[in-house]
């Protein structure tokens, strides 16, 4: 199966069978797996960060450090990436990892665990770094990110039906802009700016752009 764009692992991991478990785990699935060499440094290209970093906690604990510093330290949403630590039970971990996952590590687990920080693993299209929901899933998981964006959109139909009714559409328009400047939809919150100062020019854009916005989120977390 061909490589998807954005479904990209970094691996850092000392021990090869771990190794030989996640390659088999995830290129099924269209993921590539990058192994690094975990004595050198780690650095991650702002333009395209990896949709998830796996680190070995036999690697030296300065080291694990190190790499987590380096990740957090890169511009861009590359210093969002998720980190989930591969360690034993009882193992102290590294302070902020996003998650870890137990060694020897169970496949369903495993695999459960990198879908809440990453999205669906076949849904390659959901890993779009242009994407506001998939940004806060990185830094949120899906579970947090799916209460926070359905809200939104429960909020955002409330807004929309207030206008609809004849209500204060100056106030909804800033309601709305502030929600969705929140989370990261930045288009949506610059046009209810400019509907609550009187300067859009197309007001029914907007409000279509919030009605599919609202449909896509309800689409996306509201599976069963």
């Amino acid at each position: 199966m061909q490589a998807i764009r954005g479904s990209h692992a970094i691996l850092l991991l000392a021990d090869d069978i771990l190794k030989a478990q996640f390659r088999q785990w995830l290129e099924p699935h269209g993921w590539v797996c990058d192994f690094r060499d975990t004595d050198e440094e780690l650095r991650l290209s702002p333009d395209d960060a990896p949709a998830i970093v796996l680190m070995d906690a036999a690697i030296d604990g300065d080291r694990l450090a190190g790499h987590l510093a380096a990740i957090r330290a890169t511009a861009g949403p590359a210093a969002g990436t998720p980190v989930l630590l591969l360690a034993p039970p009882g193992h102290a971990g590294v302070k902020g990892v996003s998650g870890r996952i137990d060694t020897p590590p169970d496949r369903e687990r495993a695999i459960a665990l990198i879908a809440h920080w990453t999205g669906p693993l076949d849904d390659h299209g959901f890993r779009d770094l242009s994407a506001p929901h998939y940004r806060l899933v990185r830094l949120a998981g899906q579970e947090s990110a799916a209460r926070l964006l359905l809200s939104f959109a429960g909020h955002a139909e409330a807004a929309l039906a207030r206008m609809d009714a004849g209500e204060d559409v100056k106030r909804a328009a800033h309601d709305l802009a502030g929600l969705a400047g929140t989370l990261g939809f930045g288009a949506l919150s610059a046009a209810w700016s400019a509907i609550e100062r009187d300067e859009s020019d197309d007001p029914d854009a907007a409000r279509a752009a919030t009605r599919a916005t609202i449909q896509s989120l309800k689409y996306l977390f509201s599976k069963e």
